[in-house]
């Protein structure tokens, strides 16, 4: 129960704190809310890998230099 609390809690965390993890340099990763998501992967054809991470996750920290490769 508590894993599925943190994860709404992430869900509707602030996008402004994307910028923790993900400079603007980086042009792979695209920071999304849930509007931009709809838009540009729920109504798109291509093949997305979305990631869900809260910027105070010890985890997501370390795993945010894989996702800028």
């Amino acid at each position: 129960m508590a894993y599925l609390l943190l994860f709404i809690i992430g869900l509707l965390s602030d996008v402004s704190s994307a910028a923790a993890l993900y400079g603007k340099k980086d042009s792979f990763v695209q920071v999304l809310d849930a509007k931009s998501f709809a838009k540009t992967v729920v109504q798109s054809n291509e093949l997305w890998v979305v990631e869900f991470y809260a910027d105070w996750c010890g985890h997501c920290q370390q795993f945010a230099p894989e996702y800028e490769k």
